[in-house]
Formats: C-alpha cells, structure tokens, sequence
C-alpha cells in the first residue's frame, strides 16, 4: 500500500494520494485560492461564535473553484437554551455568508439522533433542535 506525499510549508503540511488532496494546519493562517473542488463541514461553522465566522466563510470562499460543491451541517435551536458550542446557525446567516458566491440548497432538516457514547448526546435535550443539510455550490 503507498503511503501518501507529505509536503510541507510554513504554515501547513498537504497530502495527497491521487486525486485527493487534504491541508492540514491552523484553517485561518490558509492562503490558497481556487485550490479544492470539494469542502465538508460538519462541525468548524457551529463551532466558531458569530464574530469568527466571516473571516471564516472569507477564507472557505476563496479557496473552493467555482463549480465547486461545500457540504454544510448545521445546527438550528433557541441558542438561549444552551451557550454552545455547537451554536446555532440559522439559514438567513448562511445565506448572509455565502449568497454572494455560491447557489445554497437546504437538503435535509431534522431531528438530530443522538446515541449515549455520542460526545453530542447532551444536545438531545435542546427542544426544537434541527440538524440542516446544506449543498453550496460556487457560482
């Protein structure tokens, strides 16, 4: 089995193995552009409080080609319920982030399943808690 090349910068280590290309290292020290045809986010936007979250949609939309697609999964409850993070994301800041670039399409919306091992289970008790699928794609 081949391992994959590891490069090394000042500010980040990249693999790759074929096709597929990771960036490892502090996400806002990164500085390229129209580098990736995919991004997945499952926890980095809830994770981060309102204030750091344009910089980080800035840094996300310079990065991704146009044509290219961005997994989004979010949060949506009554953030007074609990101080997070996760904090709450709701559609319209999504769109207030990303409308200018990209075509957003909400995939998915529900009721989050959580399991006891799940280092997420104490968000079960949030009423109203929704876990939204979005699809963004660079226009």
């Amino acid at each position: 089995m081949h391992q994959p090349n590891k490069l090394q910068n000042d500010n980040f280590t990249r693999y790759t193995k074929e096709n597929i290309s990771i960036s490892h290292g502090n996400f806002f020290d990164f500085q390229e552009s129209n580098e990736y045809d995919y991004i997945y986010d499952r926890a980095a936007l809830v994770a981060l409080p309102k204030e750091m979250r344009i910089n980080y949609s800035n840094i996300l939309k310079q990065t991704i080609k146009v044509g290219g697609k961005y997994l989004l999964i979010v949060y949506e409850y009554d953030q007074s319920q609990i101080q997070g993070p996760p904090f709450s994301v709701e559609e319209k800041e999504i769109k207030d982030l990303y409308q200018d670039q990209f075509k957003i399409e909400l995939i998915e919306s529900g009721r989050p399943e959580f399991n006891a091992n799940n280092r997420m289970s104490t968000l079960s008790t949030i009423k109203g808690l929704r876990e939204n699928v979005y699809i963004l794609e660079k226009i």
